[in-house]
């Protein structure tokens, strides 16, 4: 190989000599050849045939090129051809022996050599310049190989000559080059006598080569001789050196390193200590201060880490704030300055809950990144801590934007680390950990796999003696049980229980509270989760020790709630195989305790609440039940904050979806009637309620405040646009983030999520100001039994509540609340009823549906008339009673207005709910009031306004045929009617004028609007639910953005536009309440799909009755009585749609 290689170089050289074409030296395929010759010889500095050959290519090269571009192919030649020079000069052509004589023995040269080397050394490592470094490492070697080692300057230059190879090492990562430095940094130490003027300087320098080789290779002996080294340095620093304070600064660092590897707290607060020695001594002024303070910060933040100390966390980010202030932009050690601020930052908020400190590192690491220049050896480590903070954030707070842009960054910072990079295992398992949540949060199999595979490499990858060891293992650990769990394996599983516990041992051997913590409540988890499969004692035990030792360890951190919520589960477990009382009692206190921990992420306390309160029911404690419904209740709100996007905020409450049931059935164990109520409207339609509270009505805030009242508002405005992604409304202090580093899509949903999060704290703290002011006190907290009192003025409210525990209907009149307990209803037979209905309805049943009416009728209906004293129809003359019903759980897809045995229909009493009382629905108490807010004198068509006032028209949007789906004939009929009852007054879009764009232009513009088209409910993203137009459907999630203040009646003629989301289901999301909260005061709606003729008979009798003079509610229940009448056996044709509002 060497001999073929050679004689291609040789060969090439020639054919240049006799031709002189450039392109025969400066093809790639030269310099390939140079490379692979210099790396098919063991030692090229002995092979003068290869030096010659390959410095004389660079030569030519240098030669061809000529001035800037050519300057690295001649430091090249140079660095090769030296030692042919010194050896046998005869073989070097003359020009190039000239060259390298300049520097001959004359001390004058000598000198101006070494300041040559000297200065290109410094402006290479300012611009990041290989080449250049290169050339002055090639410089220092022929200075140093010129003068004597008598010489005054020999330890200098070879001093120089380490730190310029040490540099580059960093660089480029090559062993030869960190190797040679250690070298000659120890054979200037032995050359430096101990008077000699700059022996600290070469022993710092050799403690730098030995350390930067100890963190590359994770050598023990490298790091105790560097120690070694740099307090001998420290120790003969002369007093008055104006340096001294960056020896004392190396000093702590390495100090700090041995404790990341013994663990040893003694180390730790010599670091500690030689820190603020060295800042002590250090002027503000000196061009090194921000790095010693730096220092010191990293050394009293890795100190609370390990000992929990908060002053140290405090003063920690103090000094990285004024390193920060006394740093400029342009220096190199911003972004450093700046990372290690963002990470301090997030161990403060991780440690605190402090939401505002997770935003500000969260800007900060971005701002970091942004600032690191892209070549920059530091990016990967910027980037791998910007994705740690945004993983942090997701835990916290939800935005699944969040965790996509950490997995982008954290897999950017892996590609930008080389194989050989200390920190890798580090950078590898951040990401890990982010594949494996979003695995966790999308059930990516994909990312399970990445997870456990850039684990292992980890892990692979760090010393056993480490301290990265045990967080690598924590997390591999991690890895392999989400894997287990959602993917079965039991290898994987068994390896987790290993791997945790080899985690949990070295942890305990180095005394790290933080990681005994970690990896004891890793331990935990995964041999709970192996009994729940063999269900053998021993791991159950195991596991209730191990979260015991993890709670002991966090004491009162955050993460405390997530071992404390383990410990419990645990104990319940074992409470239910053992029976003993000493175990469920533990349980549900230490679920108290996790609910209580307020620096604990909104949703795992909301859970341990949830978990607390389950369990006292179980216990048959009602009273503390009551307590732990109640604190579950009150987090939903930040659970699922405005911050979130609506998938992100749907995500989050459906495992909480039933407290309010559960709450309000544990307060009526107790006899809290009303309270059971207050709960049960505050734990449903979590999201509704906070669209409620952007519509609040500012009248008497106005008055008071005008200018909170006019933020408010522009606030309710900006909740309502539509996304925009072009950055024309964010202010511009929201603008001034850096630009995002991964692809477009991540990047503009994150500029999405910046905007969501910024509003949302400017309203959560406008709020709280507003609240302050004098009988505001209560301003927009949940509704009190007083204030839900006004929403029956015009008839009485039934509240059902289904749950597990007991099934009640919750009268409310304004007189108060009555409770009719309904033994019948249970909530397994809900479900089953609710199965027997979907089912008929798809088969068209129409007995099937028959029979869920009658059931109806028998567990529910009938109680509460009977309890309403309502025997019978109204007697004539009398206008008919009014009431609405708000339903839980699955009992929401059911069309409890239709109840009844309706083959008595002509009874003088019959058992059918339409021929006694004109049936609404809503979705919640407040939604009704909210539908109320204006006066009540436009409730009828009787009014409409004149074919002059463009205002107040009439909007049909017709969609007869919609790809993908069914013709719809009977939409141009629907529209017909309309034209004929409102003659001028209608303006109609159809086909192809029915876009998404114009409809949401037209509304409004339009006091009623009829949607005849196709509608399609989505169960599981009821936000998505749709109606199909003709470029895009109009989803619930669009009509959500509207505020509409003369809105009267919305029409949805389309199949299943009141059908709830399946586990959402007390969110009471669909399209229906999504046009009420908009503005509309009356919603026509349906509740499974219908046919396209009884749609159009339907609407023609609803809007005849309108025309009439009936109001709303009065005109679909005429409507629905009519068609039973005429099909009583045919429920589908008649009992789909329903009233919804005032």
């Amino acid at each position: 190989m060497r001999d073929d290689l050679l004689a291609r170089v040789q060969g090439r050289l020639e054919l240049f000599a006799a031709e002189s074409s450039p392109e025969i030296v400066l093809a790639n395929d030269a310099v390939l050849e140079v490379m692979g010759l210099l790396n098919a010889v063991p030692d090229p500095s002995i092979d003068t045939d290869v030096l010659l050959a390959a410095g004389l290519l660079y030569w030519c090269r240098y030669l061809v090129l000529g001035g800037d571009d050519g300057r690295p192919d001649l430091a090249r030649a140079r660095e090769l051809l030296a030692s042919v020079h010194r050896s046998n000069p005869t073989l070097l052509p003359s020009e190039i022996r000239d060259a390298l004589d300049e520097a001959d023995m004359n001390p004058s040269s000598r000198e101006r050599l070494a300041l040559r080397a000297e200065h290109l050394y410094g402006q290479s490592t300012k611009t990041g310049d290989v080449d250049g470094l290169s050339e002055a490492i090639a410089l220092f070697r022929r200075a140093s190989a010129v003068t004597p080692v008598s010489h005054p300057l020999h330890v200098g230059l070879l001093s120089n000559l380490a730190t310029a190879l040490q540099t580059r090492f960093a660089w480029t990562g090559s062993d030869s080059d960190i190797d040679e430095a250690v070298d000659l940094g120890r054979l200037a130490a032995t050359r430096a006598p101990e008077n000699h003027p700059s022996r600290f300087l070469v022993l710092s320098g050799l403690s730098g080569s030995l350390w930067a080789r100890c963190v590359h290779r994770k050598s023990p002996a490298d790091l105790e001789e560097s120690l070694q080294a740099i307090r001998q340095a420290v120790a003969v620093i002369p007093p008055q050196d104006p340096n001294s304070g960056r020896y004392l600064s190396n000093l702590s660092n390495i100090l700090r390193s041995r404790f990341e590897w013994t663990g040893a707290r003694a180390d730790l607060d010599e670091a500690v200590e030689q820190g603020r020695r060295a800042v002590d001594v250090t002027p503000a002024h000196h061009p090194q201060y921000a790095t010693m303070l730096t220092n010191l910060a990293v050394a009293l933040q890795t100190r609370f880490v390990q000992a929990g100390v908060s002053t140290d966390l405090t003063a920690a980010i103090d000094i990285f704030g004024r390193a920060a202030t006394v740093t400029p932009p342009s220096h190199p050690h911003f972004p450093v300055v700046l990372g290690n601020l963002s990470a301090a930052l997030l161990v403060r908020a991780l440690h605190t809950g402090t939401d505002s400190d997770l935003t500000t590192a969260v800007e900060t690491a971005r701002r970091a990144v942004a600032v690191t220049p892209p070549g920059s050896p530091d990016r990967a480590r910027r980037l791998s801590n910007l994705g740690n903070i945004l993983r942090a954030r997701f835990d916290r707070v939800g935005l699944l934007v969040d965790l996509d842009e950490a997995v982008e960054v954290c897999r950017q910072a892996v590609v930008a680390t080389p194989a050989s990079h200390a920190e890798r295992a580090v950078i590898l398992t951040n990401l890990g950990a982010v594949v494996g949540l979003r695995a966790d949060r999308i059930g990516r199999a994909a990312d399970l796999d990445e997870a456990v595979t850039v684990g292992r490499q980890a892990a692979a990858a760090t010393s056993t003696e480490h301290t990265a060891w045990v967080p690598v293992m924590v997390n591999l650990c991690r890895a392999l049980s989400r894997r287990a769990r959602l993917a079965g394996t039991s290898a994987d599983l068994d390896e987790a229980v290993e791997t945790a516990r080899a985690a949990l041992a070295a942890a305990e051997a180095k005394e790290n509270r933080a990681f005994v913590a970690a990896a004891a409540s890793n331990l935990g988890e995964t041999l709970h989760l192996r009994f729940d499969r063999t269900e053998d004692m021993p791991d159950l035990d195991g596991s209730v020790a191990a979260y015991r030792m993890a709670v002991d360890a966090r004491g009162d951190d955050p993460d405390a709630a997530t071992s404390l919520s383990g410990l419990g589960l645990s104990l319940w477990n074992r409470f239910e195989h053992t029976g003993r009382p000493a175990d469920r009692d533990v349980s549900i206190a230490v679920f108290r305790r996790a609910a209580a921990l307020a620096t604990a992420a909104p949703s795992i306390r909301a859970k341990a609440a949830g978990a607390w309160a389950s369990l006292a029911a179980t216990a048959g404690d009602w009273q503390q039940a009551v307590a732990g419904y109640s604190t579950a209740v009150d987090l939903l709100g930040q659970v699922a904050p405005r911050s979130l996007d609506r998938e992100d905020q749907e995500y989050r409450l459906v495992t909480l979806s039933r407290l309010g049931s559960q709450a309000a059935a544990a307060c009526l164990q107790v006899g809290k009637v009303e309270r059971a109520l207050e709960l049960w409207e505050q734990g449903r339609g979590v999201i509704l309620g906070q669209i409620l509270d952007a519509r609040t009505d500012l009248a008497l805030l106005a008055a008071r405040d005008p200018e909170k009242a006019a933020l408010f508002r522009r606030l309710q405005d900006e909740f309502d646009a539509p996304p925009a992604f072009d950055g024309s409304d964010i202010p511009l202090a929201e603008q001034a983030s850096p630009p995002f580093v991964g692809n477009d899509a991540t990047g503009t949903a994150r500029r999405g999520a910046d905007r969501r999060h910024a509003r949302a704290a400017r309203f959560a703290s406008l709020v709280s100001e507003i609240r302050s002011l004098p009988d505001f006190e209560r301003f927009l907290l949940p509704p009190t039994i007083d204030d839900l009192r006004h929403a029956a003025s015009q008839g009485p409210i039934v509240a059902v509540n289904v749950s597990e525990i007991r099934c009640d209907a919750l009268i409310l009149t304004t007189a108060g609340v009555q409770l009719l307990p309904l033994p019948d209803l249970t909530e397994e037979a809900v479900g089953d009823q609710v199965l027997a209905f979907l089912t008929a309805v798809e088969r068209g049943d129409e007995k099937g549906l028959s029979n869920v009416f009658g059931w109806l009728w028998d567990v529910l209906a009938g109680p509460v008339l009977e309890r309403l004293d309502i025997h019978g129809p109204p007697a004539t003359g009398t206008s008919w009673p009014r009431m609405w019903w708000c339903l839980s759980g699955l009992l929401s897809f059911l069309p409890v207005h239709a109840a009844g045995h309706h083959q008595a229909r002509f009874d003088p009493a019959p058992d059918t709910l339409i021929d006694r009382v004109i049936c609404s629905y809503t979705p919640t108490i407040r939604a009704l009031g909210h539908a109320r807010r204006t006066a009540p004198d436009a409730a009828t068509l009787v009014g409409l306004p004149s074919a002059n006032d463009e205002g107040r028209r009439a909007l049909v949007v017709v969609m007869p045929h919609t790809p993908d789906a069914g013709d719809l004939p009977g939409a141009h009929l629907e529209a017909a009617i309309l034209t004929r009852i409102l003659h001028e007054r209608v303006s109609t879009l159809v086909q192809d004028k029915a876009t998404r764009a114009a409809v949401l232009a037209a509304l409004p513009q339009a006091r009623w609007v009829h949607f005849a088209c196709h509608g399609e409910a989505a169960i599981s993203a009821p936000s998505t639910s749709r109606l199909l137009l003709h470029d895009q459907p109009l989803t619930v999630l669009d009509v959500n953005r509207l505020r509409l203040t003369d809105a009267e009646l919305a029409y949805l003629s389309a199949c299943e536009t009141a059908r709830p989301g399946g586990e959402l289901s007390d969110e009471a999301m669909h399209l229906a309440s999504a046009f009420q909260l908009a503005g509309y005061r009356h919603v026509i709606a349906t509740l499974w799909p219908i046919n396209d003729q009884i749609a159009v008979d339907l609407a023609e009798n609803i809007y005849r009755f309108l025309a009439d003079g009936s109001d709303v509610a009065a005109a679909v229940h005429n409507a629905t009585r009519a068609q039973r009448n005429y099909a009583p056996r045919s429920p589908s044709q008649w009992a789909s749609h329903i009233h919804v509002g005032a």
